[in-house]
């Protein structure tokens, strides 16, 4: 799985640490590149978002930005402060205060080149998962430990419905890198966090 700490240690970026130093661990979908003054309705849950603080005119400016990431359930910020003098300290403020860890990319570095780092590292991590998943639906376990193997892989909870034994469902679940799958009336699917479904045999972990 990628996480913030992740793409902070991969060589060349030189990213640096501004805010949320304790909040490295979180898992990182995708990248989302945006200069707009409020992003939220285009941020999903997960995303490492990258901006260039175009949309940064003075203090005060950070508060809407960095609140729309956080209600998002954005991943991570990392910016540029190469068009603003450097980081304002109201938006290194404004990460601290909702959350969101804030790394400074440096000025000289193209955001062409963090995007395509970054998106390499999703693939590889992604493509690493889909060998581990393959090879533990090969495996004589059982449905919870599959579950469970899912869940660590895929960052999601899951659960089957309804319950019973649906042990080969679940192993193709795995092999297909967590995609949901339909059989009779069996139904293995990933969900997020906290979401419940109508007749689900149990709420999705948390």
């Amino acid at each position: 799985m990628t996480t913030v700490k992740t793409l902070l240690a991969l060589p060349g970026l030189r990213l640096r640490v501004r805010a949320g130093t304790t909040l490295l661990d979180r898992p990182v979908s995708r990248i989302y590149v945006t200069e707009l003054p409020d992003p939220g309705r285009y941020v999903s849950a997960g995303e490492f978002v990258l901006s260039g603080l175009l949309w940064w005119r003075g203090p005060g400016d950070s508060e809407a930005f960095v609140a729309a990431l956080a209600k998002a359930g954005a991943a991570a910020l990392a910016a540029s402060g190469a068009d603003s003098d450097g980081i304002p300290e109201d938006l290194v403020e404004a990460c601290t205060r909702h959350g969101i860890p804030l790394l400074e990319v440096p000025a000289d570095l193209s955001f062409s080149v963090v995007t395509e780092r970054v998106v390499l590292a999703l693939a590889a991590a992604a493509e690493g998962a889909r060998k581990r998943l393959l090879s533990a639906a090969t495996e004589d376990a059982s449905v919870e430990t599959l579950l469970e193997r899912a869940r660590a892989e895929i960052g999601l909870p899951c659960w089957v419905e309804p319950a019973g034994t649906a042990s080969e469902l679940v192993r193709r679940f795995v092999a297909a890198g967590g995609r949901s799958l339909e059989a009779d009336d069996v139904s293995v699917r990933p969900v997020g966090a906290g979401t419940r479904c109508r007749g689900c045999s149990r709420s999705a972990a948390r």
